[in-house]
Parts: structure tokens; sequence; C-alpha cells
């Protein structure tokens, strides 16, 4: 289940890390994609957080040590997981290989792909937090 949702979505990702990193240092292919397929879900996860949390926690305990505990609680494993997952799919669903049959105009839609989805990721999470803070 997890190769139907995530490996589109990492072929992207891999796509734009290949657009962007340096021709002459290619180890950094890797580390960028992961990182960039990363964000989109921790932006999420901090909109869902910042909801949670200006919603029910801070209506009764007023101490940024829960926002900290929280951060590390929540939102850290998310990244930790959706890095482990494109680590592995990188390597186990061949995206390297399928980046190879990728034509000019599919690599570009590919790359639109995942810049819409990394912006729409980080405007959901500013949306969940406004929301948030107008409920107040």
């Amino acid at each position: 289940m997890t190769k139907t949702i995530f490996k589109p979505l990492l072929l992207a990702f891999y796509c734009i890390s290949k657009w962007l990193v340096n021709k002459k240092t290619p180890q950094n292919l890797v580390p960028s994609t992961i990182l960039t397929f990363s964000f989109p879900f921790t932006f999420i996860a901090t909109g869902i957080f910042c909801m949670y949390i200006l919603e029910r926690i801070l209506n009764t305990i007023k101490s940024p040590i829960v926002c900290v505990v929280g951060v590390l609680l929540f939102i850290s494993p998310v990244y930790y997981f959706s890095g482990k997952i494109a680590k592995n799919g990188i390597h186990e669903w061949g995206i390297e290989k399928d980046y190879k049959f990728l034509t000019k105009n599919e690599r570009i839609n590919k790359i639109v792909t995942a810049f819409i989805f990394f912006w729409g990721a980080f405007i959901f999470q500013f949306w969940l937090a406004n929301i948030a803070l107008s409920s107040k």
C-alpha cells in the first residue's frame, strides 16, 4: 500500500532533486530527495499539532515546554518515518531506474507535481494554524 501511495510522490521529489542538485556533487542527490520528500509530511503534522496544541492544551496549560515536548514527541517521528520511507523506497522501488525512462515532458510534470505538493502542504500548515488561532 505504501508503494502505491508514495512511489509517484517519491519519483516526483527525486526529479526535483535531480534538477536542483549540482551535477558535480551527485552524492547529495539521495539526501536532497529524502529532505524534500519529508518536509511536506512534517508541514502537515505541524499544522495538525498547532491545531491540537492551540485549541486543547494552551487553554489549560500556559507553558512553552509543552510545545517543545510536542515537537519532540509528535513532529520528529513524522519526519523520521517519512525520511525512512524515502530512503528505503529509493533503493527498493527502483526510483533511479524509473527516472531514466521518463521523457523530458514527464520529468517536468513530476517537478510540477512535487512543487504543488510541497507548497500545498506548506500553505495547509498555515491554514490549520490560522483556524486554531481564530477559534480562540
